[in-house]
C-alpha cells in the first residue's frame, strides 16, 4: 500500500533556516514511503491590499533566499531524502494549469491575499503520480508511537468513508488530557466518532488525500466557494482566498469532510513564529517530539507553546 503513497512536502525561501531540520524528520517518520517529492515554490508573492512585494520581500534578498532554499532542495535530493524535487518558478506552464482545471481560469495568481502559496499546493497534487499524496508543510513537526503508521490508518478510514475527502493525524499532542474536541484551540464544527472526529474544516498544512476521490470535487469553485470568490475578486476584499478556504467552501457544500485521528499514536505540532530563540532550540524540539517527551503547557495546543519548551529543555540541562 505504501507504493500508492507520495509523501510531498512543500517548501519555500521563507523555510531556509530550518527545511534541513524538518524535512529530513519528517521523511524519517515515513520511512518506508519510496516516493519523495518536494515541491519548492520560487515565486514571488503578488501585490494585495496588505502584501507589497517590494517591501515584504525586496531584491536581492529574496533571489537570494529562493538560491538558498534550491541549494537546500538539492541536497536533501542528492542526500536521498527526496526522491524528486520540483522548483516551481515563475511563469511555469503548470501554473496556468491549475488555474483552469482547479479555478476554471478565475484564480490566476500564485498566492493568497496574505502571501500564502496557492499553486504550489495544487502543484503538489498535479506533480503526483500515485492515487494517494500524503502531504507535510515544510515547518510542520510530528510524532507517531513506535510500529505505528498513522497512514495506514488513515487509508482505512478513507476506503470504508466515500465521502471523506482527506485524513489527517492527530492535530495537537493530548498524553492522556481528557478534552472533549481535537484540541484546546480548535475552532471549526466537528463530530466525535470511533476513532477520532469529523471534521468540517480542511486544513492544508497536512493531509493524506485521494486524488481519484478529489477529482470529483473539480473545479474546486463550484456554488459557495465560486460565490465568494467572485465577490472579493470583484470588491478586491481577500482576494485570492487562501487555499484551504476554498477547499473548506467547496468540500463542506459538496456534504465532504476530513477525518482527523485521535492523538493517542499520532500527532502534529506547528510553530506559529519562528523567531531566533525558537530555531536556537529547534534541534532539541525535533529530538523530543519524535520521543513524545514535550512540555505540560504544550499539551492540547496545536502550536508550538515556546516559552513552555524553553523552560522544558533548561530545567533538563
Amino acid at each position: 500500500m505504501n507504493h500508492q503513497i507520495t509523501l510531498q512536502i512543500n517548501l519555500s525561501p521563507g523555510d531556509i533556516n530550518y527545511a534541513q531540520l524538518t524535512v529530513p524528520a519528517l521523511v524519517a517518520s515515513h520511512a518506508d514511503i519510496p516516493h519523495r517529492l518536494l515541491v519548492v515554490d520560487c515565486c514571488k508573492p503578488q501585490k494585495t491590499k496588505i502584501v507589497d512585494p517590494d517591501i515584504k520581500f525586496p531584491e536581492p534578498l529574496f533571489k537570494e533566499r529562493v538560491r538558498q532554499i534550491k541549494s537546500i532542495a538539492n541536497n536533501l535530493l542528492k542526500e536521498g531524502v527526496a526522491t524528486e524535487v520540483y522548483f516551481l518558478e515563475p511563469g511555469d506552464p503548470l501554473i496556468a494549469h491549475i488555474s483552469k482545471k482547479y479555478f476554471r481560469n478565475i484564480v490566476k495568481e500564485t498566492h493568497e491575499y496574505g502571501g500564502i502559496g496557492i499553486s504550489s499546493y495544487l502543484a503538489g497534487l498535479e506533480l503526483t503520480k500515485t492515487r494517494f499524496m500524503l502531504h507535510f508543510d515544510g515547518d510542520m513537526l510530528f510524532h507517531q508511537s513506535n510500529g505505528f503508521k498513522w497512514y495506514e490508518h488513515a487509508l482505512r478510514i478513507l476506503e470504508a468513508n466515500p465521502d471523506c475527502i482527506s485524513a489527517t493525524p492527530g492535530i495537537a499532542p493530548l498524553n492522556g488530557m481528557a478534552i472533549q474536541k481535537p484540541s484546546l484551540d480548535h475552532w471549526s464544527a466537528f463530530t466525535k466518532v470511533a476513532g477520532g472526529y469529523k471534521d468540517t474544516f480542511f486544513s492544508a498544512r497536512q493531509f493524506l488525500i485521494d486524488k481519484q476521490r478529489l477529482a470529483r470535487y473539480l473545479p474546486l469553485l463550484k456554488g459557495p466557494a465560486l460565490w465568494e470568490t467572485l465577490l472579493v475578486k470583484y470588491l478586491n476584499r481577500g482576494y485570492p482566498r487562501a487555499v484551504e478556504n476554498i477547499f473548506f467552501k467547496r468540500f463542506r457544500s459538496a456534504g465532504a469532510y476530513r477525518f482527523m485521528l485521535e492523538s493517542e499514536n499520532c500527532w502534529v505540532l506547528h510553530p506559529l513564529q519562528k523567531p531566533e530563540p525558537y530555531l536556537a532550540i529547534l534541534p532539541a524540539i525535533i529530538e523530543k517530539v519524535y520521543k513524545g517527551d514535550i512540555p505540560k503547557a504544550q499539551l492540547g495546543h496545536e502550536n508550538i507553546q515556546l516559552e513552555a519548551w524553553q523552560s522544558f529543555l533548561k530545567e533538563e540541562n
